[in-house]
């Protein structure tokens, strides 16, 4: 077995498949459970019908293969220390027993100093499936201490680094390795997920598909580029993306929830509902089918029946908060707002330490303009958090959103500046100031903002989005306008909220029957947002159609607006001879 590729697939998580792969046309149970006849204590055939098994989905033979293992093996062999403990770790390893694992890894690096790199690139695998982060980091830095060109180690750096949010140094980094190690398909498999962070698909499929040519039986780029297609939109093309990672491990749960994904997001829910019904047989305790079961049930609008399976995805891992939200989510689409915030307040009161609940509660008060608790929410959690750091930027960056909503404009911006001060270099915070200062009528101090954000990162879709609003509400560009609103809608094809720029921008060149096309359909999808009705008034009043502009004129201010829109729409009416 190719331990080199072995350490490469590990730090990743990756299965040992690559070998099995190569022949799996001509390998079956039986050659394999011969192997094992001839020789009951070669660690390297229990691991490879382990694989086997895994790739047809029979998990519950591959763990009963561990104990055959050990009652056929004698435990002089597993004893730490020994030469073959490199091997000895990889075979624990592989059937996920972590701790005797780390064991042998540890041993290792004490009887063989020259193979200490690869024994602790294998401490730091077993670590971070472990959850204890911050142990590999270190590990991982006394690795670059020793030699910094090590590909490997500086690859994880840049991985964790991606891990952790910082997207820019993350992707830097990878570029450079990408150049250093063309052939490495970890590294093009992270710079895709680099990618598609900063919202550059097409970079980010290239990447993918990249890694998947130099490793084609190399799972977790396929996964992520079923992810990335069934986020674009692109269901078919993710389903037959994860349909071919199915045919490397047929038992693989993420390519099965992608096929589920898929077929969800082209409305065919019978089937994906029988994909999950089909999964959570086979293992009930699945966190992750019932989580997919409540986005299903939320797509169907069958409410109780999605709060019934994100009750049970949390329940089976509540360390994880997602189920939780999910639960708020279907509370919140039946319309119980003061429901979903005592859930979330009970769940936070329980664990005051998860700092996960407490910034979940606060931002489901901000959804539901309930501004006075998100404040205190978000205030509580920045004195819990370190000064100065990432996460305290980030909650400043919250604080200064609710202060917006809540109409305290001067507030948010002084959250924001402070947010500006943590993290120079976000685009999120130049984005949210430029909203900000734009609300004030500070537009060329917007403009600036929205100039410094596209500079940070030219892919921003929000920011390019706003930006070209800003344009056209201020006599800017509009060619100029319209370009940027065209690429923003490459970027982010489903935003409605671009859509509706579009629309405006069409109105302020004059070009009517565009506006009126493209901000009908968006009104007849999201009847309730009066500022898309408004915008199509005005488009109506453009094309001289005074019946149908009053129409959507009085439809926009039945729907409780905002005050600074509700004056506008009146002042149309009232130019549309409609009175109050």
């Amino acid at each position: 077995m190719n331990l080199a590729w072995i350490l490469r697939t590990l730090l990743l998580g990756c299965l040992l498949c690559a070998p099995l792969a190569a022949q799996q046309t001509t390998i079956t149970e039986a050659s394999l459970l011969a192997g094992l006849e001839r020789d009951s204590k070669d660690l390297g055939a229990y691991i490879r019908l382990h694989q086997w098994y895994l790739k047809q989905g029979r998990a519950t033979d591959a763990e009963q293969l561990f104990q055959r293992a050990v009652n056929a093996i004698p435990l002089s062999v597993f004893a730490p220390g020994k030469p073959q403990a490199l091997a000895v770790g990889d075979f624990f390893l592989i059937f996920g027993k972590l701790d005797q694992a780390l064991q042998q890894y540890r041993a290792g690096v004490t009887d063989s100093p020259g193979e200490k790199p690869t024994y602790l690139k294998r401490q730091i695998e077993v670590l971070l499936r472990q959850g204890k982060r911050s142990e590999a980091v270190e590990l991982n830095a006394q690795i670059l201490r020793e030699n910094p060109n090590d590909n490997d180690a500086r690859g994880l750096a840049a991985s964790l680094l991606l891990d952790k949010g910082d997207v820019n140094g993350a992707l830097a980094e990878l570029q450079v390795l990408a150049v250093r190690a063309p052939e490495n398909p970890v590294i093009h498999f992270n710079l895709g997920r680099a990618h598609a962070a900063r919202s550059e698909w097409e970079a980010a499929k290239r990447e993918f598909n990249r890694s998947i040519e130099l490793r084609p039986d190399y799972l977790p780029p396929r996964l992520a580029l079923a992810q990335t297609q069934v986020t674009r939109g692109e269901f078919d093309e993710a389903w037959k993306t994860a349909a071919a990672a199915l045919a490397l491990d047929a038992g693989n749960q993420g390519a099965r929830l992608m096929q589920s994904a898929a077929l969800m997001g082209q409305k065919k829910f019978g089937e994906s509902r029988q994909a999950l019904d089909e999964m959570l047989k086979a293992d009930p305790a699945s966190a992750d089918a019932n989580f997919q079961l409540g986005v299903l049930g939320l797509a169907e609008k069958k409410y109780p029946e999605a709060e019934a399976a994100f009750r049970r995805a949390y329940q089976l891992n509540p360390a994880n908060s997602r189920g939780l939200m999910g639960i708020v989510e279907a509370t919140l689409a039946q319309n119980k707002n003061d429901a979903a915030l005592a859930l979330l307040q009970a769940e936070a009161d329980k664990s005051p330490n998860r700092t996960d609940l407490q910034l979940a509660l606060g931002t489901t008060a901000l959804r539901v303009a309930n501004h006075d608790l998100a404040i205190a929410t978000f205030q509580k959690l920045l004195s819990q958090m370190e000064k100065g750091s990432a996460s305290q930027g980030d909650l400043y960056i919250r604080l200064g959103e609710a202060y917006h909503r809540k109409g305290d404009n001067l507030a948010a911006i002084q959250a924001l500046e402070k947010a500006r001060q943590m993290l120079p270099n976000n685009v999120a915070v130049m984005g949210a100031l430029a909203v900000v200062l734009d609300a004030l009528d500070r537009k060329t101090e917007a403009s600036e903002a929205y100039e410094a954000a596209l500079k940070l990162d030219p892919n921003n879709a929000m920011a390019i989005n706003n930006f070209a609003f800003l344009l056209a509400e201020t006599g800017g560009d509009l060619g100029r306008a319209l370009a940027m609103v065209h690429r923003a809608r490459q970027l982010q094809p489903n935003l409605v909220e671009i859509t509706d720029t579009l629309g405006w921008i069409y109105v302020k060149m004059g070009m009517a029957d565009n506006a009126i096309e493209t901000l009908r359909d968006l009104v007849d999808k999201n009847p309730d947002r009066p500022i898309y009705r408004y915008h199509l008034a005005v488009a109506y009043q453009l094309k001289g159609d005074k019946a149908a502009a009053l129409a959507e004129a009085r439809a926009a201010a039945d729907r409780h607006p905002p005050e600074k829109e509700s004056r506008q729409i009146q002042a149309l009416i009232g130019q549309l001879g409609g009175g109050k």
